[in-house]
């Protein structure tokens, strides 16, 4: 515990350098680009499109039928969160080996590398949210109460990247394969995270409840649902089916975060000499 408090601390009073750092990264990732920022919600905007055309239109999907919300604004709020999540996931993984220059004459500490990414990544995510939000209300889906939640959510996505970051970032360095690892590891999640599929939809026989209950256990699932929870009205996150849950994401986070803040302090001193 006091490790991660450490790290924590770290980040704190280095947020200024956080925030310069993350509109460096905005800039250099979009220089050589005539749209520049522009291609950060351009991008996951043709994916979105593509998804649609096959799931929306191609197989005719529902989101959520009883709420009667179209399914282009049901996927939106999905693929949105999941495309930051992605994204934000796989930079943390190499956020140290990729700034091997960096690293090593640095005047501050390693541990808030994720975190820049993290804050980079955020004008993409905004921007997205926002494209949904106005589908929402072009749909006629009302905003309700639930959407005060929000700020519950994306303090534990926040949380959940700050803690993979941590633990990623640290074991790429440590063993050199994981990136693939991960690679491979993230487009299965992608399918269990119910970002284009209603996973209430196996609800028919006692296999397909069982599964649905162990992709529900899935943290990228539980961010997806929740963000779906507070602008398309459907359950706070205390509620009986979400309670458990709840605690279950918190607990998987705090062991990943106690996890990577231990393996990256132990190791820290030694990450020149890996990379």
């Amino acid at each position: 515990m006091k490790e991660l408090l450490l790290i924590i601390k770290e980040h704190l009073s280095h947020f200024g350098i956080i925030m310069r750092l993350a509109r460096y990264e905005d800039k250099a990732t979009n220089q050589g680009n005539y749209l520049g920022m522009a291609w950060q919600f351009l991008n996951p905007a043709f994916q979105v499109g593509t998804y649609y055309l096959v799931f929306g239109l191609g197989l005719r999907s529902q989101g959520n039928p009883e709420a009667h919300v179209p399914y282009i604004v049901w996927m939106l709020f999905g693929l949105s969160t999941w495309f930051f999540m992605n994204g934000t996931f796989m930079a943390g993984v190499s956020s140290i080996t990729s700034k091997v220059a960096m690293v090593s004459k640095m005047k501050f500490p390693i541990s808030i590398l994720p975190t820049v990414r993290y804050v980079s990544d955020l004008t993409s995510f905004w921007a997205m949210l926002g494209i949904s939000i106005v589908a929402m209300l072009v749909s006629g889906v009302p905003i309700t109460l639930h959407i005060l939640q929000f700020f519950y959510y994306f303090i534990a996505m926040t949380a959940l990247m700050f803690s993979f970051g941590i633990l990623n970032s640290t074991v790429n360095v440590l063993i050199p394969d994981y990136k693939m690892l991960m690679s491979s590891v993230m487009r299965l999640l992608f399918w269990t995270s119910g970002a284009i599929w209603n996973v209430d939809r196996l609800n028919g026989n006692h296999m397909q409840q069982v599964i649905a209950g162990i992709i529900k256990l899935n943290p990228f699932y539980y961010i997806v649902d929740g963000m779906r929870d507070s602008f398309l009205s459907q359950a706070w996150f205390w509620s009986s089916d979400r309670l458990q849950y709840t605690i279950m994401f918190w607990l998987f986070v705090m062991f990943i975060a106690l996890l990577g803040s231990h393996l990256h302090m132990k190791f820290r001193a030694r990450f020149i000499d890996l990379i």
